[in-house]
């Protein structure tokens, strides 16, 4: 099937097994302040509970956008049992190549990206942020 968005859907009704295709928007939330200007794309594969995305997120105008850098609209709500967090890797890249990660939230479709060491995404003009990874989730 394919729906209204034009996304490719497999089922087995009643089994809770599917593989769905897809593009999504990622949105970029800051600490701090707001951007004057960002272009993000993605994409995702859903099988089963498991979800693969990318995204790509280019900071054209920082604007006074600072703090945390938070990832918003995820295609569907991160599942992660008690005590745990679940992460995508990513890099930045066009400037220094840093590698990122971004930290699920379950039950929500948002995340927290930041640098390996912990340290808060840099809000710059001209960086670009690429993510691609799984995560699980248990929408229906």
């Amino acid at each position: 099937t394919i729906d209204s968005s034009g996304n490719l859907i497999f089922s087995n009704a009643g089994s809770g097994v599917f593989y769905r295709t897809g593009t999504w928007t990622p949105v970029i939330i800051p600490g701090t302040g707001a951007y004057n200007g960002l272009t993000t794309s993605g994409t995702y594969t859903r099988i089963g509970n498991t979800v693969h995305v990318t995204a790509r997120i280019l900071i054209t105008a920082s604007g006074n956008a600072g703090g945390n850098m938070n990832i918003n609209n995820l295609p569907f709500n991160g599942y992660t049992p008690a005590g745990m967090r679940q992460m995508i890797p990513g890099r930045e890249n066009a400037q220094n190549g840093y590698m990122i990660q971004v930290l699920i939230n379950s039950g929500t479709k948002l995340g927290k990206m930041q640098f390996y060491d912990g340290a808060n995404c840099t809000h710059t003009t001209n960086y670009e942020y690429i993510v691609t990874g799984t995560y699980q989730t248990n929408d229906a």
